[in-house]
């Protein structure tokens, strides 16, 4: 099977046509140059990013802060701490793995301003996807993904073993064309729903996957024993870190080096296998960046690219 992947289009709220995760939600008034804040008190402020402006929630760190001004990471001062995007447009920011998170259903309507042929999403919490391509006000194609599954292979399973969450999904063929709006809705039987990384774009196949696939997952959490051998665990992120070795054919190479050049330092979208309903589609499917790329010209008629990948 293929792996796919894109140049994301970037979405900020100015192509955001609705959403009912609204900005500002509580927390997220203006700082005001003029205004006092306390130690714990958060603010909005808007950053401009190579690809876009967002605004961003800021933590005040001290009490009686004045005219300090809010600075994104890397760069924050003493005075505030970065919280990434608002709730809004947190779905959309990918250079954090937060997630927008609203009552359910979730529904967001956006218009990209660029052809969408595919649209992913990971660090999902919710029963259900529908994806719907809009001409306007007409809806003219729909998607819908079941996200929750129960790996059974008997009746004793079925019955007993628990519904897992799927996390992470793509929806590919989407019909193309510049005007055309997209709207999301998301489900979910209790509880609020949340949606993390979505990235949306045109898919390019860079080629075959080749046997030797490696899927593994770099994991942050901390463990500690004191003097008399009891654990503490502190628990953070466990991302993706996956390995593969891709075929290509020979008329593909420029334009597949011509991508990665595209994608170098950018959040995207990788699938392993094209194919949603295989059985490893999720395992080598994330939203992240690529490292150490290197295309081996080996063979006269096809290329093999050595390719690493993490998520974000």
């Amino acid at each position: 099977m293929p792996m796919t992947t894109m140049v994301p289009v970037p979405i900020t709220s100015a192509q955001i046509v609705s959403s009912d995760a609204v900005y500002p939600a509580a927390g997220e008034a203006l700082w005001l140059v003029g205004s006092s804040y306390d130690t714990g008190d958060t603010v909005s402020h808007l950053i401009s990013h190579p690809f876009g402006d967002y605004y961003h929630l800021f933590e005040s760190k001290i009490d009686s802060n004045v005219g300090n001004i809010p600075e994104a990471r890397p760069n924050e001062n003493a005075s505030w701490i970065d919280r990434g995007s608002v709730n809004e447009t947190a779905m959309f920011f990918n250079l954090d793995s937060f997630q927008t998170t609203s009552p359910s259903p979730f529904v967001v309507e956006i218009l990209p301003g660029d052809r969408v042929g595919a649209v992913s999403f990971s660090n999902i919490d919710a029963d259900n996807l529908t994806v719907e391509i809009l001409d306007g006000a007409t809806v003219i194609h729909t998607e819908s993904v079941d996200l929750l599954d129960k790996p059974s292979t008997d009746a004793y399973e079925y019955s007993y073993m628990p519904w897992r969450q799927i996390e992470k999904t793509a929806v590919f063929n989407l019909p193309m064309a510049v005007a055309y709006g997209v709207r999301f809705t998301f489900t979910r039987g209790s509880g609020y729903v949340g949606v993390g990384n979505t990235v949306i774009g045109t898919p390019f196949e860079i080629g075959s996957v080749q046997y030797g696939a490696k899927i593994s997952d770099l994991n942050f959490s901390t463990r500690k024993r004191d003097p008399f051998g009891f654990v503490t665990f502190t628990p953070r992120l466990s991302v993706p870190d996956n390995k593969f070795k891709v075929r290509i054919k020979k008329h593909k190479v420029n334009a597949v080096r011509s991508i990665i050049k595209d994608l170098n330092a950018v959040v995207t979208m990788f699938a392993g296998l094209g194919d949603p309903e295989d059985g490893y589609f999720e395992s080598t499917f994330l939203i992240g960046f690529y490292e150490d790329p290197e295309i081996s010209l080996d063979h006269p008629d096809d290329a093999f690219l050595n390719i690493t990948l993490k998520g974000i």
